[in-house]
């Protein structure tokens, strides 16, 4: 049985930045709540929850919420999905995203959680599973927010102008949900394409999870040019892939751009607990347009052939 090894955004800061007139700072109150997964037994506290159950069925569990600060405070429960990062690893929704797996089938008790400094409460939650859901591996949240959180002000210059940043943590907690059937462990290479960031070429590899199993990814990358000559040899590794999830892969090419050419790219991936092999070469094209836009103007990698071109060239003429 595969489990989350990275879940990503877990403890995120919202920030808002707005200009106003100045006024006078509110001071945040000292509630300190925490959400922890509950064991099934009800007596440890686990990392995050993996609950075995069938489609059109039901599973349980339940979550703790504690005010660990010594002000009263209140916190706001919502449920959300889980989705791959574009470098692997799980990230939770957002809020107002829309639930359409997992995070739409956990049913809380209470959304809205009140506590006393030093007071805790266990609130139990219900996963209705649908009858027509793929067997395998699902991933969801639950996800706690304080209903008021301090905002602060800051005095910027002479002209009675502040800043006024508001910041609200979220805290989460992961629900696995496992569903029999035979495991499948499939990626599809969907294709490659060329784009850049920060004056840096980037080969972007488009993935799809097919399968029903969360996998991790271990690969290379050989570029060649048009007469075979390997340019670049890129090792990378990808780390928890869920099932149904497509993400564009960034692998950044070292050194200066590819010139302009037509390009092989030499893929190979092995990933999953009963090791899948996959090897393709792609193609794709490099255009003066690409470099001017990433590289704003830097000279383009040469390729080893015309490196030993230009040296036989000097070489002759002297």
């Amino acid at each position: 049985m595969r489990k989350i090894s990275q879940l990503s955004g877990l403890f995120l800061a919202m920030i808002a930045l707005t200009i106003v007139p100045i006024i006078h700072a509110q001071t945040p109150t000292n509630s300190n709540f925490s959400l922890q997964a509950i064991s099934s037994d009800g007596k440890s506290i686990i990392p995050y929850f993996v609950l075995d159950g069938t489609a059109g069925g039901q599973v349980t569990g339940q979550i703790q919420v504690a005010n660990r600060g010594d002000s009263p405070g209140s916190v706001q429960l919502y449920t959300v999905d889980a989705v791959t990062g574009q470098t692997g690893g799980t990230v939770l929704k957002m809020r107002d995203d829309a639930r359409t797996e997992t995070g739409g089938w956990i049913e809380l008790e209470r959304d809205v959680v009140t506590l006393a400094p030093g007071e805790g409460q266990l609130i139990p939650f219900v996963v209705h599973i649908p009858a027509n859901t793929r067997s395998g591996e699902h991933v969801g949240g639950i996800v706690m927010e304080p209903v008021d959180e301090g905002a602060g002000t800051q005095t910027v210059g002479q002209d009675e102008v502040s800043f006024a940043v508001e910041v609200k943590t979220r805290t989460a907690v992961a629900v696995q949900v496992n569903l029999p059937g035979t495991p499948v462990e499939n990626l599809e290479v969907l294709g490659i394409d060329l784009g850049g960031h920060d004056s840096r070429q980037i080969m972007y590899l488009n993935l799809r999870n097919s399968g029903t199993q969360m996998v991790k990814t271990n690969g290379s990358l050989r570029i060649l040019d048009a007469q075979s000559q390997e340019l670049q040899n890129i090792r990378f590794s990808i780390d928890t892939f869920l099932p149904g999830n497509e993400i564009r892969y960034p692998i950044y090419v070292d050194g200066e751009a590819l010139p302009a050419g037509s390009y092989t790219a030499d893929l190979s991936l092995r990933y999953g607990e009963t090791v899948q092999i996959y090897r393709n070469q792609l193609t794709f094209d490099v255009t003066e347009a690409d470099n001017v836009q990433i590289f704003e103007g830097r000279e383009a990698l040469a390729s080893p052939l015309a490196a030993q071109a230009n040296e036989l060239m000097d070489g002759r003429s002297t």
